[in-house]
């Protein structure tokens, strides 16, 4: 009898704890933006053409309110 219970629960852990920390994972990565490609021109190039509005998004979010999660 413990027997079973202990396989039903070893197998219950290996399904649900892949799901447990994928969904754990998506509030980590909410606000981050990742993207994979080959750049064509290079990061100062990059820098220079977007400087303005990169620095906007930095004073925008400067001001706004900012709490750090614990976990």
């Amino acid at each position: 009898m413990w027997t079973r219970i202990l396989c039903v629960l070893s197998c219950l852990w290996i399904i649900f704890t892949p799901i447990y920390l994928c969904l754990r994972s998506i509030g980590t990565t909410r606000h981050q933006i990742a993207a994979d490609y080959h750049m064509i021109s290079s990061s100062d190039t990059f820098l220079r053409m977007n400087a303005r509005l990169i620095t906007k998004a930095a004073l925008t979010r400067s001001r706004e309110r900012y709490s750090a999660r614990t976990a």
